[in-house]
């Protein structure tokens, strides 16, 4: 599917199937967590941590780019629904005092603020254990398990390095794209190479791809926290600003920051073009299209409300 093609368009014609997936993600969720042998207190926290969830981004880029290279989803959900606890999980720390001190996520209260913080360190090192099961439960070869299970642990290790890169202020100033590689783009990484190997192909196209999204997805990120704060989800104002963070979008830099953004959009074209090159046997890959069209269109709906609002 071409980069061009209209960004409303191809969410229009996945919106269906991508509603249908996340169903079933949400199905498979309650069904294991009601099947955890664990204290029914410290269950009910890590259900506070997952469910009402996000918009579960990551198992439904790795769902949809497993069903682009020929598997079914079906199979392969209990390895997205691994994506999510370690993504949730990295939120339920994010949010500790000790790291962004954020009291509210999802529009309620952070984890560590509902049952407090020695609970919220627990639940946020429990969650990322419990993925070993959700790989064990699957039909995949003991080989291909512990492949899956390796980027999942490759992929967790990434989010602290780049989560204590992030706190260092002066690696923040020089370094600001290794820690969105780290902090963000390992776990895209992660999510889009599982679904090579689940499928039997080589990962690397797409893991090297899944890099440069994060690194994208967080720098839209920081430009809607920024010029559209009141539509961050849960949050009462810019966290960037609160926690004083170094973006490419700081007052009196917006401008510049979006003309560096546009290399980073050319960046991630040119990644996509050598993943559709690296397997000529996909027709389309209908969940890649999704995910920059679905960034593309919300940073863009935002700079034009920016640039109205700012006379430019």
């Amino acid at each position: 599917m071409a980069v061009s093609q209209s960004y409303a368009l191809v969410l229009k014609e996945q919106e269906k199937h991508i509603n249908e997936l996340r169903a079933s993600i949400e199905d498979r969720l309650q069904t294991f967590l009601g099947s955890l042998d664990i204290t029914a207190d410290f269950k009910k926290a890590i259900h506070y941590a997952l469910v009402p969830g996000g918009k579960r981004i990551r198992p439904l880029l790795s769902l949809l780019t497993y069903e682009d290279l020929g598997g079914d989803p079906e199979e392969y959900l209990s390895i997205a629904l691994a994506l999510e606890f370690l993504h949730c999980a990295s939120l339920v720390h994010d949010d500790l005092p000790a790291l962004d001190d954020d009291d509210l996520r999802r529009g309620r209260p952070s984890l560590h603020k509902s049952y407090g913080e020695a609970t919220a360190v627990l639940v946020g090192d429990a969650m990322p254990a419990i993925i070993g099961a959700l790989v064990d439960q699957t039909a995949y070869d003991e080989k291909r398990k512990y492949q899956l299970l390796s980027h999942l642990l490759q992929a967790q290790c990434g989010l602290c390095e780049g989560q204590f890169l992030d706190l260092d202020t002066e690696h923040r100033r020089t370094s600001l794209l290794q820690v969105h590689r780290l902090k963000t783009g390992a776990l895209f990484a992660c999510s889009y190479a599982m679904s090579a190997i689940a499928a039997g192909v080589p990962e690397k196209p797409l893991y090297e791809f899944g890099i440069s999204f994060g690194v994208y997805f967080q720098l839209v990120d920081d430009l809607l926290d920024k010029i559209a704060p009141k539509e961050g989800v849960g949050k009462r104002e810019s966290s960037d600003d609160k926690n004083d963070r170094h973006t490419w979008f700081q007052e009196g830099s917006i401008t510049s920051g979006l003309e560096r953004l546009e290399g980073v959009e050319m960046q991630l074209d040119q990644r996509l073009e050598r993943v559709l090159k690296s397997y000529p046997q996909v027709t389309s890959f209908a969940g890649i299209a999704w995910s920059i069209a679905s960034l593309r269109e919300r940073k863009e709906a935002a700079v034009s409300a920016w640039r109205q609002r700012s006379n430019l």
